[in-house]
């Protein structure tokens, strides 16, 4: 199949949205393509209509713009019109049947009209089939959504849309002069050389003012140069035949060239053992070695697209045995670390690889001084002898064996705001202790957990086999979990904005958006909302064991030997968040009580080197100058744990000589960058703006721990300070598994973390974005007059709350 060098960009009315996307046609043909497509669309027969039928159906589709400033777009059902009704009898109708959806913006004035946005012809044209209408919202602005494309740095086609206003008056040349304005020049491919933009409108739509609403304008980027694509992709026909070049390939190889170039056509590609092509330039000689480039217009793209046998995957002479630690930390808690992987020999046994393990220097270092440590137990491992399988490897857990006996005491209860949670106490027990001895003496303090308020504690289900209470405890570290049961229960309202949540997500940090629990008794009913907070129209997508479906109540059953969470019965859903703006609370005191400061200033003072000091916060976001002052030059990590995130002072990082009170509130996702300078510097990659209260330089070094999201767990957070329209690389922090980043600070601004797969750099920043070195050096970033706190940080507020661990009961 031959594929034209003239890359063309046909625009296709589909479902009301404009798809961009180069094609191998004419020009001539590109216009044809394009008229029938949109009268296919606009005509689109229904199979199932009655030709004699007097009334004809209208599947209806609307789109608008909505609250993020994007296109949406609504399948909103249909609607009857009689038959030989004109077009604008069936826009005179949907006035009537349209309402207004509840996710539109608010930034442009809708003027409650919805026309035919690729309704070419007359709109006295009379309907005679049942057929499939796009409605749009007509504005007061004049508004364009602009496709600009163009080949990125990865050879690989890319469009991007953006609705922007046009002004009063606006036609399409004044639109196209707008639009000039768009550079891409640093994100072409490398080589490439932008030779202007081309332009696409719907025809009706090149002459005179542009309607009020969103009018679509296609945008492709020209070159003076050509590009030349070897594209591999697996043998998928229908990739092939809908042009998808730019969508999953596996490969791709580009080449720029000037205009009359001769290329080799490489024989060879990476990972592959043959490549068969598929589509090649109308111009290329079949089974040629060479190709000359023959340019015929400033949109060149030469694409070779094919498919290829990939090459064998040498068999590994190495396995890999997944390996982790658990012991006690200088801190005094139980951690159990996350598992890594040592690779060894084909035919080694298990110990070989405990010794590659110790060997390689992976004991953990912050285990505590408190309890002289003797060695390490396997308690899973039965053979240490056994050769290693090359797959199923047994997971080494390494436990450490201590000079005194040791138990780690998992207590799961719900707590005070509802969440379920695991919270470990690492006891010291005598030599001749038993597990009866152990549950005895955690038990009588059972009044010490802040459980939820009503709920009464029934008893506690222990991971202990029932033969073994009278038995001593053996040597080394002891894991006893139990669980509690309550007499009565507790239903819980839980409302995700996550269409990927998970059950388990539920009682970890931002697992849930809002809850609302109810203690009742059994056999009580309780009602089942459809309202809550801020929430309309919510949707249980998961209900309580015993619900029925539909019902507006629920009655408590009596609980089951095999129900998890013993009394507790969980309403999980999704539901339509308000847009009004909540009535402002009275602002919070955002400094300590005296007292509190007092103490934190003599706990500082009689803390020894190395140690650490944790402070709850609470609302309060203002460090006293006090605690500063008696932690300078020691040698003391101090904590401070805030709404959603944590600070960490060590003071021996403190250098300041005029300290004061600081306030080192986060503002997150305050959109005090422009959009368009953060896009550019993340090029396409996920982002996160923060503003730190203060104002200036802190006169110290302090480590921010802030929430992310798990979606970047292993990947990079990058921070960049933005300062008169420029941006400089501060430092680079890996996010760990509960989706927190570490980065360190020393002074307040306006900041962006740009999450990514590799680490990033200064380089990493757009020429024209980046900042001269002599203002990094000579001028300290001031913070932005941000004050909105938005949504997300009242989210992070509230998941700092939540103990990351969830433990069901089993018997």
């Amino acid at each position: 199949m031959k594929n034209g060098l003239l890359k063309r960009v046909a625009v296709l009315s589909l479902a009301g949205a404009l798809i961009v996307s180069p094609l191998s046609v004419s020009a001539e043909e590109s216009a044809d393509n394009t008229a029938a497509s949109t009268s296919e669309v606009m005509q689109q027969e229904s199979d199932a209509a009655d030709p004699s039928a007097e009334m004809i159906t209208v599947d209806m589709t609307i789109e608008y713009v909505d609250t993020a400033g994007e296109m949406a777009y609504q399948d909103i059902g249909s609607m009857e019109l009689e038959k030989g009704s004109t077009y604008q009898d069936a826009i005179d109708k949907a006035k009537t049947v349209i309402a207004e959806p509840a996710d539109m913006t608010t930034e442009y004035r809708f003027l409650g009209e919805w026309r035919l946005p690729y309704m070419g012809g007359d709109l006295n044209t009379t309907i005679e089939k049942s057929i499939s209408m796009t409605f749009s919202a007509v504005y007061e602005e004049k508004l364009v959504q602009r496709h600009t494309s163009y080949y990125g740095e990865d050879g690989f086609c890319k469009t991007e849309r953006e609705i922007i206003n046009a002004g009063a008056g606006a036609t399409y040349d004044s639109v196209k002069k707008l639009l000039d304005e768009v550079d891409k020049s640093g994100s072409l491919y490398d080589g490439l050389k932008f030779a202007g933009w081309h332009y696409y409108i719907m025809p009706m739509y090149e002459t005179g003012e542009l309607p009020g609403g969103v009018t679509n304008v296609s945008q492709t980027a020209g070159y003076s140069n050509c590009l030349v694509r070897f594209i591999i992709n697996p043998d998928d026909p229908y990739w092939m035949d809908t042009g998808n070049v730019d969508q999953g390939a596996e490969y791709i190889q580009c080449q720029v060239v000037n205009d009359g170039t001769t290329i080799s056509i490489p024989k060879n590609f990476e990972g592959y053992e043959s490549v068969t092509w598929k589509e090649t330039p109308h111009d290329y000689m079949e089974g040629s070695d060479s190709y000359t480039v023959a340019r015929v217009s400033d949109a060149s793209v030469a694409d070779f697209i094919g498919t290829g046998v990939k090459e064998a995957t040498p068999v590994p002479e190495t396995v890999d045995v997944s390996y982790l630690f658990e012991y006690v930390d200088t801190e005094g808690n139980y951690v159990s670390t996350e598992e890594k992987s040592v690779s060894i020999e084909k035919g080694s046994t298990y110990q070989d690889a405990i010794d590659k393990v110790l060997e390689d220097g992976q004991i953990p270092a912050d285990m505590t001084s408190e309890y002289k440590f003797l060695d390490w137990e396997l308690p899973y491992l039965d053979d240490y002898m056994e050769m290693i399988p090359e797959e199923g490897a047994q997971t080494l857990l390494f436990r450490a064996i201590y000079d005194q006996k040791l138990v780690v005491m998992g207590s799961a209860y719900y707590n005070i705001e509802g969440y379920y949670l695991m919270e470990n106490e690492v006891l010291a027990v005598d030599d001749n202790a038993t597990y009866e001895d152990v549950r005895t003496e955690t038990e009588a303090k059972d009044d010490q957990l802040a459980m939820y308020e009503g709920l009464r504690l029934d008893e506690w289900d222990y991971y202990v086999n029932e033969q073994l209470w009278d038995d001593v405890l053996p040597e080394g570290i002891t894991p006893i979990s139990r669980f509690a049961s309550y007499e009565n229960c507790m239903v819980r309202f839980i409302i995700t904005d996550n269409p990927a949540w998970d059950a388990v997500q539920t009682d970890q940090p931002g697992g849930a958006d809002y809850m609302e629990c109810r203690v009742i008794e059994v056999g009580e009913t309780v009602d089942v909302p459809e309202a809550m907070g801020s929430y309309t129209d919510i949707k249980w997508s998961s209900t309580a064991y015993g619900y029925e479906e539909g019902s507006s109540v629920y009655t408590a059953v009596e609980k089951k030997e095999w129900m998890d969470y013993a009394g507790v019965y969980d309403f999980v859903g999704m539901g339509v968040k308000q847009t009004e703006e909540p009535e402002t609370p009275e602002t919070p005191d955002n400094e300590l009580p005296q007292e509190v400061i007092d103490s934190v200033v003599d706990t500082i003072e009689n803390t020894p080197a190395g140690g650490r000091v944790s402070v709850d916060m609470g609302a309060a976001t203002v460090v006293p100058e006090e605690a500063l002052r008696a932690a300078k030059g020691k040698d003391v990590d101090i904590v401070l744990e805030m709404a959603g995130y944590t600070w960490t002072i060590n003071g021996k990082d403190i250098t300041g000589e005029d300290l004061q009170d600081i306030d080192l509130e986060v503002k997150a996702d305050v959109n005090a960058i422009p959009k368009s300078a953060v896009d550019r510097l993340a090029d396409g990659k996920s982002s996160k703006q923060i503003s730190i209260a203060h104002d200036g330089e802190f006169g110290f070094t302090a480590e921010l721990k802030i929430y992310v999201g798990n979606e970047y767990a292993e990947q990079y957070g990058n921070l960049f300070w933005y300062d008169n329209g420029k941006f400089s690389y501060i430092t680079s922090g890996l996010v760990d598994e509960t989706g927190y980043v570490t980065l360190k600070f020393s002074h307040a601004s306006d900041y962006v973390i740009v999450m990514s797969k590799s680490r990033m750099s200064e380089k990493d920043i757009p020429a024209d974005l980046k900042a001269e070195t002599s203002d990094k050096k000579d001028k300290a970033p001031q913070t932005g007059d941000i004050t909105d706190i938005m949504p997300y940080l009242m989210l992070l507020a509230g998941a700092s709350l939540v103990i990351a661990a969830v433990c069901r009961k089993r018997r």
